[in-house]
């Protein structure tokens, strides 16, 4: 309404046009045509590094009355901006054709009233994943930021993730959190739940638990009952995807949650190759359409994940060697399948069957309310947290003196123990002090069972496990080192030289025992993914290598077949299967 005037609501061109009256003079007549429906321009939104220049605008869409917000590129204004206006009317906005041309001139023009002297904070940064903008300050989650509102944009997809509320926080607590008490695998599942928050302010790229068994054990129902803090159900995915697609999941569930069931579904090599892109937190290179490089995006994820098989044994039916990077990314965790499966206490329930589905039925109603809570009470609490000291005083529940291997176990067990300790002491876990902690400590203990009895690291477990599984199963790629032509009288060869197609080496008869010749090819082959150097310098400390020239780790050896030396590495298989 302006003065007697009704108008319809939208955005309008205001314009003199000319023309004739009555008596023929020529006159201005004041021109309002509307365009398009309700668009204001609100803001300039743009990445991090500046680029991805776009607008953030509010609309009214086509049979709503409440606005909404949006980002639309700037340069979808190029050209024609047929995409622009695509774009506009997949929204809702109502554009006409025939005023398309006004449309993409006044957006196209909307950006000179913005300037960053003047107007600094009509500059937005956009971002697309989620988790910290900065540690401590805000938080972004496809639906809402928490903490400073303004000055960020969330950018990415809002549908890959199932962040939603349902129920309430008390309704939760009751019937959820409070049946995981006296049960450790539900209660380090469902302090997962809250580690990933901590992850980026320890400086930790990304952790993960495997917890693996027997069928119907209660498995997928602990994956669940971790993701209740952030949403339903449908908040578990599936292994059975593309890396690309959990290169998304991982970008929608930064400092969340990574809730991951059924990995003895999925190719061995697509488990190997996801474990390194998750817990590495870097996405996979790419180019925009004209050939310029994207921006990487990056994350820091934690990741519960579940399957019938360790990732060990599942990579180990391929042939895959599961390197010890993989071991402390993401941990083997055996599920001890007791009288009701994984769960120590059911509570009422009259079996594990009966209190699985509570369980589930429970946090089919109540979900998505302790996430954000968490996140609210962190950034409350931020500035007296010491999470580092924290986490190292907490570490030391899990042993002192540990190995490498050991101690970075630990130190994932004891940042998920922290994350479960605060919520208790925030009231959103309604557990006693150091409920998290002692669970985390007894699952440790179990994983620590399954590990090589050794006092030596895990790399030299699996390299003297590497060379002895070589050495059963490449049999065929050896020969007698001693090797010479026999004749029968009539001059007829006896025994005839065997034929190796790919030769790993030779072996001699030393002392009644068989030790393997090893060349340099075959030795590279048998060390895996550690490399000739380290391979040798394991054996050598093993004792597994015999027979070494004076300051070597090898010797070189007579071939009367070959009528020449070669340097080799002479391993003693018995060695190696007392460094199991």
């Amino acid at each position: 309404m302006a003065g007697s005037k009704q108008y319809r609501q939208g955005v309008y061109y205001h314009f003199v046009e000319q023309e004739k009256d009555s008596q023929g003079n020529i006159v201005d007549v004041l021109v309002d045509l509307w365009i398009c429906s309700v668009l204001w321009v609100r803001c300039i939104v743009r990445t991090d590094s500046g680029n991805g220049h776009a607008y953030l605008i509010e609309y009214i869409p086509h049979g709503e009355s409440a606005p909404r917000r949006a980002v639309l590129l700037q340069a979808l204004l190029l050209g024609r901006g047929d995409e622009a206006m695509k774009a506009l009317r997949d929204l809702g906005i109502s554009v006409l054709g025939c005023n398309t041309k006004y449309v993409r001139q006044y957006l196209d023009s909307e950006h000179l009233k913005f300037s960053s002297q003047k107007t600094p904070d009509d500059f937005w940064t956009s971002v697309k994943v989620i988790g910290w903008e900065p540690v401590g300050e805000r938080f972004v989650l496809p639906d809402q930021i928490i903490g400073k509102q303004t000055g960020l944009w969330f950018s990415g997809k809002n549908n890959v993730a199932q962040y939603k509320k349902s129920g309430s926080l008390d309704k939760w607590r009751s019937t959820v959190a409070a049946l995981c008490e006296r049960n450790p695998y539900l209660i380090v599942a469902l302090s997962c739940g809250f580690t990933g928050p901590l992850l980026e302010p320890l400086n930790i790229p990304g952790l993960g638990l495997h917890y693996f068994g027997d069928s119907t054990t209660g498995k997928s129902t602990s994956l669940v009952v971790s993701a209740s803090p952030w949403g339903p159900e449908k908040f578990v995915i599936s292994w059975r995807t593309t890396i690309n697609g959990l290169e998304v999941q991982a970008i929608s569930r930064s400092s969340t949650l990574l809730p991951v069931d059924e990995s003895h579904q999925v190719d061995p090599k697509v488990l190997d190759a996801s474990v390194y892109m998750l817990l590495n937190g870097t996405a996979k290179a790419r180019m925009n359409k004209d050939t310029s490089p994207r921006e990487i995006e990056h994350w820091r994820v934690c990741v519960l994940s579940s399957g019938e098989r360790s990732i060990e044994t599942h990579q180990a039916s391929a042939n895959i060697d599961h390197k010890i990077g993989q071991t402390v990314r993401i941990i083997d965790v055996p599920v001890l399948n007791g009288q009701h499966g994984l769960f120590s206490d059911i509570h009422s329930a009259r079996n594990g069957a009966e209190f699985a589905d509570a369980l589930r039925e429970a946090a089919a109603k109540n979900y998505g309310h302790a996430g954000p809570l968490f996140i609210q009470k962190f950034i409350k609490n931020y500035s007296g947290l010491r999470l580092s000291t924290g986490l190292s005083a907490l570490q030391k529940a899990f042993g002192e003196n540990l190995g490498a291997q050991d101690a970075r176990v630990a130190r994932s067990f004891a940042a998920i123990a922290l994350a479960g300790e605060l919520a208790i002491r925030w009231e959103i876990l309604p557990w006693p002090e150091e409920t998290a902690l002692v669970a985390a400590v007894e699952l440790f203990s179990r994983w620590k069972e399954t590990q090589p009895e050794s006092t030596r690291s895990k790399e030299a477990a699996q390299v003297s496990r590497g060379f002895s599984g070589f050495i059963e199963t490449r049999e065929a790629d050896f020969s007698d080192a001693d090797w010479t032509p026999q004749h029968d009288q009539h001059g007829h060869l006896i025994n005839p030289e065997p034929v190796i197609r790919e030769r790993a080496g030779y072996w001699k008869e030393i002392n009644g025992n068989r030790i393997y010749c090893f060349n340099a090819e075959g030795f590279n082959r048998a060390s895996g993914g550690f490399g000739s150097r380290k391979a040798a310098e394991i054996l050598d400390a093993a004792g597994a290598l015999i027979d070494k020239e004076p300051g070597k780790r090898s010797k070189k050896i007579w071939i009367p077949q070959l009528k020449r030396e070669l340097r080799f590495y002479m391993v003693d298989p018995e060695k190696l299967e007392l460094n199991p």
